[in-house]
């Protein structure tokens, strides 16, 4: 009776391995599969910042180029 008790608790010690080794592996896929969304989600916000860095950039050309035709219409006297 003690075999069949020892051998009953080694199944189940083997079945317990088995699934925690598919666990593992399971982690590993979940793990893979967040480290892509992470990298797709970088790769939107980096793109949104090129976006934001090039409205910047046309702001500060609209500026210069606002000032400049200020200085020209003083010099002409155009202004108001």
């Amino acid at each position: 009776m003690s075999d069949k008790i020892e051998n009953l608790v080694l199944e189940h010690l083997k079945a317990i391995r088995a699934d925690t080794g598919n666990l593992s592996a399971d982690m590993r896929d979940v793990k893979e599969r967040l480290s892509e969304l992470e990298r797709g989600m970088a790769m939107v916000l980096s793109g949104q910042a090129d976006g934001y860095g090039s409205q910047v950039r046309q702001q500060a050309t609209i500026d210069r180029l606002a000032e400049r035709i200020q200085r020209i219409e003083k010099r002409l006297e155009l202004a108001d």
